[in-house]
């Protein structure tokens, strides 16, 4: 274990438990990576104020957010976006699709814009009655079926309407509800993990990475070290390279305090 210079994790599923809290395990065996010269990433489809809301970034060197669109540099205090989908193009995408959902994000670096859905009050969700009170940068939207038994169709037909569209099904792996997320086309975790190494000086070879969910795949995959929780879905459990205990056991700290120290 030796070779490897960076730890990366997915948060919900993964780091955090299933109500959303980082436990004292976790938190300890991070910061030891780092105080060892790890790189610590957090890599999400939570924005940044989502994040900051769960833990304490001082723990981190970097996050990469919304799947791939963001990255946020600890150090600096700064906030960078990676790609955006353009607003004529959501607003065509918005227009199609909103009398298809109970609810659509779009999300920004910081904040989540929720149209359809009013009821979770959060610092990190500005709930939006029209598409025209969006005043900011998308990097990624998450679309609510009514009929979730269509989702595939669905996905498909964007995929297939929307080239520079990258539509994929997601789905938390403690719940069944699935869900679609869209992203600009050719960007994604794995993609902006790979960037954010080459400015370091690290490879993918050179990384672990903890995961559970399907925005997960392609990381796990292709990291030196991929890393699926006991919680995970099957097809990231497949993908992997090794398993650890459920985020509800601290099974990052788990896997950490048996292989790297």
């Amino acid at each position: 274990m030796n070779k490897y210079k960076l730890i990366a994790t997915d948060f919900d599923g993964t780091l955090l438990d299933s109500e959303k809290n980082i436990s004292k395990e976790n938190i300890e065996a991070l910061k030891k990576c780092k105080e060892k010269g790890y790189y610590i990433v957090g890599v999400t489809a939570r924005t940044s104020q989502s994040v900051f809301s769960v833990v304490d970034p001082l723990i981190f060197d970097y996050f990469i957010l919304n799947n791939g669109t963001h990255v946020y540099d600890v150090l600096n205090s700064c906030l960078n976006t990676v790609v955006s989908i353009k607003k004529e193009e959501y607003i065509l995408l918005f227009n199609e699709m909103k009398s298809l959902c109970k609810e659509i994000d779009f999300c920004s670096g910081n904040f989540y814009y929720v149209y359809g859905n009013d009821s979770v009050k959060k610092s990190f969700i500005r709930n939006i009655s029209s598409i025209d009170e969006i005043d900011d940068e998308i990097g990624r939207m998450n679309l609510f079926l009514h009929d979730v038994e269509k989702i595939e169709y669905y996905c498909d037909l964007i995929n297939k309407k929307y080239p520079y569209i990258n539509c994929f099904i997601m789905q938390d792996s403690d719940d069944v509800y699935k869900w679609l997320a869209l992203l600009p086309k050719g960007f994604s975790k794995l993609s902006t993990l790979k960037e954010l190494g080459i400015e370091i000086g690290v490879s993918l070879d050179e990384m672990i990475f903890f995961g559970d969910g399907p925005n997960d795949l392609e990381v796990i995959g292709e990291v030196g070290c991929g890393v699926a929780m006991e919680n995970a879905l099957d097809i990231v459990k497949d993908k992997a390279s090794t398993s650890t205990l459920s985020n509800n056991n601290s099974g990052v700290s788990y896997f950490i305090n048996k292989n790297l120290f």
